[in-house]
């Protein structure tokens, strides 16, 4: 993982250990199924995210839900198109119609749901962050690979157009070197429920949604070096975690991230912009956006995508593509361990700096 070390007041180095995850074969993968099972378990608002977003991908999946509460599962069933619900997540995952489980829970209840469908022989789509510390993803991706069955994690924000529409311009070097990734991620948001606890959250909102935005720092400007974060005061004083956070992130040949995001933005609806710098241009782009604008020692220019600008509807294509067909995918086990210990580190730099 990353690990932070040093005495310099909030600034986290982050060196290399030995507990990324190791990539292993076998088990009883890649079978075929005409129409997979797929279960939403947990039945909340980001459920009704994924259920909408399942319907792109429709004549692949039989969609069934399941909640504590029976009556709220038959209820997401009968609006969002599904073939069945279920009382439970351990009735779901028992079921031979269900072959693959997408969990929304609780972040510290990631693992416990994992052994429960890997049991099963169930694959798992598990919402991020993987787990709330470093070292148990380790032990999820051995629980999945001593069932034999595909464990990937939910990262949109990876298959958005804009964003893989960004990899490309910087890959073939439009820009020409990386100078800084500048990300800034605002909304009102009072959480709620299990979100307002520190442990069963492992933080606060940067590892719940700041993560899709390490997650894609991490796509586009590789492993970084160093973190450091600040938090303003609280707004919400029944959440334990942080609401918002302002980091400072050192990336490879001395180019520099920042990510400012925020829980606590009053007014209007949530604003999610990025600015990626180069030293022969910049690229300009919104998370969830339709275009891409470049302006370059080439003269400026605007791409526009099109499809699924959430990127959730390929992100579920790429799991049924895992599951079915053992494709790779860009939001593995690896890559979620990946973007957990940035977050914790830049946790970390905030009880370093004790300016949270």
């Amino acid at each position: 993982m990353w690990l932070a070390v040093g005495k310099t007041r909030g600034v986290i180095p982050l060196v290399r250990q030995g507990l990324l995850l190791k990539d292993s074969h076998g088990g009883k993968r890649g079978a075929t199924w005409e129409k997979v099972g797929l279960c939403i378990a947990g039945c909340g608002d980001y459920a009704r995210v994924h259920a909408r977003a399942a319907r792109s991908n429709r004549r692949l999946i039989d969609l069934y839900f399941a909640s504590r509460y029976y009556d709220k599962a038959v209820r997401y069933s009968h609006e969002y198109g599904g073939v069945g619900a279920f009382a439970g997540y351990r009735a779901a995952v028992q079921d031979p119609r269900v072959q693959a489980t997408l969990f929304c829970a609780p972040h510290s209840l990631h693992h416990e749901n994992l052994q429960l469908a890997a049991a099963c022989g169930k694959h798992v789509l598990m919402e991020k962050p993987i787990a709330t510390e470093v070292a148990d993803t380790q032990a999820m991706k051995n629980t999945a690979d001593r069932a034999g069955v595909h464990l990937m994690v939910v990262e949109n924000f990876r298959y958005m157009p804009v964003v893989n529409t960004c990899a490309d311009l910087l890959g073939r070097g439009t820009i020409g070197r990386l100078q800084g990734l500048h990300f800034q991620a605002t909304k009102y948001q009072r959480p709620i429920g299990w979100r307002l606890s520190r442990s069963m959250m492992g933080g606060g909102a940067l590892i719940d949604g700041g993560i899709h935005k390490l997650s894609v720092l991490r796509m586009l400007g590789g492993e970084p070096e160093w973190v450091c974060a600040a938090a303003p005061p609280k707004v919400f004083p029944e959440m334990e975690g942080e609401k918002a956070v302002s980091l400072l992130i050192g990336l490879r040949r001395k180019a520099v991230g920042t990510l400012n995001y925020s829980w606590a933005a009053v007014g209007g609806p949530g604003k999610q912009s990025a600015l990626v710098i180069g030293d022969k241009g910049h690229i300009a782009f919104n998370f969830c956006g339709k275009t891409v604008k470049v302006e370059s020692l080439g003269g400026a220019w605007t791409v526009r995508v099109g499809g699924d600008v959430s990127g959730t509807g390929a992100m579920h294509k790429a799991f049924l593509n895992l599951i079915t067909k053992g494709h790779p995918v860009l939001s593995s086990p690896q890559e979620a361990s990946g973007n957990l210990a940035l977050a914790l580190a830049a946790t970390g730099s905030l009880k370093a700096g004790a300016v949270e």
